[in-house]
């Protein structure tokens, strides 16, 4: 309720609570030790508490991290760069059960860009020679920044895993370990306590 409309109910005369009228307070004999209604009714229930939500954006933000700075070294730019910006955030969403987010993944990737292109070409389309050209690669790398900044902002959220079981007992677990490292062969025991 806002503060304009408390004022004016209560400039109205009309009460904003209701107001119990007070009793008369009983004497001890009169006082009832509880009333029936009482035992009867079950205790209020709380209300759910709302489903915990973990941001894995991060995880998004490492991929594209690992993409852009592959590209840098690669003459394949647009190869190395297209799998890591347009295939690996959404399977990071589809990972985490949530393939709608996927799916608007892909699409806000493959829409933004495309339309900071054609915006970028349309304000450069005054200039003769490269001048729509580098307008539009302007406003691809623009919509490709506002993707990535979208995705990993507000589409990386997800239901909260729950938290792995641990074993009832905390008893000493042991397990035989043999392998070889260059050539080596060894063997141990590894355990948990």
């Amino acid at each position: 309720m806002s503060f304009a409309l408390v004022v004016q109910l209560l400039v109205a005369g009309t009460p904003a609570l209701p107001v119990a009228e007070a009793s008369p307070p009983a004497t001890p004999e009169e006082a009832p030790s509880a009333p029936p209604e009482a035992a009867t009714e079950p205790p209020a229930s709380a209300p759910p508490a709302p489903a915990a939500l973990e941001w894995y954006g991060w995880e998004i933000l490492v991929a594209d991290s690992v993409g852009i700075a592959l590209a840098a070294g690669v003459p394949q730019v647009g190869v190395v760069y297209g799998l890591t910006y347009w295939a690996a955030p959404p399977f990071i969403h589809i990972a985490h059960r949530n393939p709608w987010r996927g799916g608007q993944s892909f699409l806000l990737r493959l829409g933004l860009p495309f339309a900071g292109a054609l915006v970028g070409y349309g304000a450069g389309s005054g200039y003769s020679g490269y001048g729509p050209a580098l307008y539009a690669m302007g406003g691809a790398a623009i919509g490709m920044l506002s993707a990535i900044v979208i995705d990993i902002a507000f589409l990386a959220w997800g239901p909260a895993r729950p938290a792995p079981a641990r074993p009832a007992s905390a008893a000493l677990h042991l397990v035989p370990v043999a392998g070889a490292v260059r050539g080596t062969p060894f063997a141990g025991v590894a355990g948990t306590f």
